[in-house]
């Protein structure tokens, strides 16, 4: 891998990582226009769950990509396979559980 390349890679999600906490200003700035102030402390609370919850289930992403590269550099096809499909299901108990604990309360 040469520099272009690691570039190629590491430019665009750097710009993702940086503009993840942008979302809540801008969601801020469209609320900010409606008539009831209540609504930019809904949008606050709601832009730093969001946030928390991205930072926290980050691990999925970052641990499932190294696992991958070294799956993928051991040309190990079925580890690879397993390293994708576990985070996967992982993420989907949790989605299930938070849908599940948005309907009791």
């Amino acid at each position: 891998m040469n520099h272009r390349s690691y570039l190629a890679l590491a430019v665009p999600l750097t710009i993702s990582t940086l503009t993840t906490p942008l979302l809540g200003a801008v969601d801020t700035a469209v609320v900010v226009h409606l008539p009831n102030p209540a609504y930019i402390g809904g949008v606050a609370i709601g832009t730093i769950i969001f946030n928390t919850m991205y930072w926290l289930f980050g691990f999925l992403r970052v641990s499932t990509s190294g696992f991958t590269a070294q799956a993928h550099g051991a040309n190990n096809d079925i580890k690879g396979i397993l390293v994708l499909t576990r985070p996967f299901l992982i993420a989907i108990l949790i989605g299930i559980s938070f849908i599940f604990l948005f309907i009791i309360t």
